[in-house]
């Protein structure tokens, strides 16, 4: 696990709010490798994705807003005089 989806979290536990990523997604993520797996165990073949939502992931809730989430876009100044800042 990437080091700042366990911060994000850890850090969503300890508030006691929603974490970011929700047990739907974190189930699908982690089907991916048992099911590439039995694809390629089968030489490739097509494996069904199971729906672990059972179709709710068509009307899902707003996302978590935190600092993590992909939503989140911060607004950062950069002075005009700095050399970096000229592309």
């Amino acid at each position: 696990m990437d080091y700042l989806v366990m911060r994000a979290f850890l850090e969503a536990v300890k508030a006691g709010t929603d974490t970011p990523i929700d047990v739907y997604d974190t189930a699908a993520w982690m089907a991916v490798t048992c099911l590439s797996e039995a694809s390629v165990a089968t030489g490739g073949m097509p494996v069904c994705f199971p729906d672990f939502t059972n179709g709710k992931w068509l009307i899902r809730k707003p996302p978590v807003e935190s600092e993590y989430s992909l939503e989140y876009i911060p607004n950062i100044q950069i002075p005009e005089d700095e050399p970096h800042a000229r592309v």
